[in-house]
């Protein structure tokens, strides 16, 4: 068993587990700081997250990151912080976040950002955490980072919110609230107790009415991430 201490979002966990995933993806966040709460992770934990419906089996050491993962998002619950499956990309210490199924394309587009824009870091590229804080919203990287690992330890305040999809031109445009709520709702981890749910959604609710809302047609040309970029800072 392995028994280590990781901070994320200014919270320190002592995690024991079998596997070391996250030891080795998540070395810039190992601490030796007090632990705020301990995650244990049991055979029926590995169980559980396994989903029924997948072809493959995953590794288990990824499996174990994932109800890791889970433990966390049910402690930050009632501390309006959360897990989301996005990207983030901090420029001039301000964080623009994307949204989109998996394989649409924010990898890239945020891989064009780092290439063709200056002042840019990468604040995660797969799985950000979010936390709304003094009326306002931040965000934070993690070691979920995806194949890519696009991630830093750091965290930027988030300026807006961008539903990316792919088009043969590139265009951004203003949308409404509902749309980036929704959009958020599908994206973070949600318990399915009326109690936990209630939490999450005046959560997403505080983060949408804290930040810009955008869609962003785009394609993979470097003019994407100018447009992106331009388009948010009217």
């Amino acid at each position: 068993m392995n028994t280590y201490k990781i901070k994320i979002a200014n919270h320190v966990f002592e995690i024991t587990s079998q596997y070391d995933y996250l030891i080795k993806h998540g070395r810039n966040y190992l601490c030796d700081e007090k632990a705020d709460c301990s995650i244990h992770i049991s055979l029926e934990d590995l169980k559980n997250e396994q989903p029924s419906n997948m072809q493959h089996t995953l590794p288990l050491d990824y499996i174990e990151s994932m109800a890791i993962m889970r433990k966390m998002s049910l402690y930050f619950l009632d501390k309006d912080i959360a897990f989301f499956h996005g990207a983030v990309v901090s420029k001039d210490d301000e964080g623009y976040m994307f949204l989109a199924p998996s394989g649409t394309g924010k990898s890239t587009h945020i891989k064009l950002w780092m290439d063709h824009l200056e002042n840019v870091s990468p604040v995660n590229g797969d799985m950000p955490v979010l936390e709304y804080r003094n009326n306002k919203v931040y965000a934070y990287g993690s070691p979920w980072a995806g194949k890519e690992d696009y991630q830093s330890n750091i965290c930027v305040p988030l300026k807006s919110i961008c539903i990316l999809q792919q088009s043969q031109t590139n265009y951004i445009t203003s949308i409404d609230q509902n749309t980036v709520f929704q959009q958020l709702l599908r994206m973070t981890f949600t318990h399915q107790q009326r109690e936990y749910m209630m939490t999450t959604m005046q959560f997403l609710k505080q983060i949408v009415e804290h930040t810009k809302q955008y869609a962003l047609f785009c394609n993979e040309s470097p003019e994407a991430c100018i447009i992106s970029y331009n388009g948010q800072n009217k």
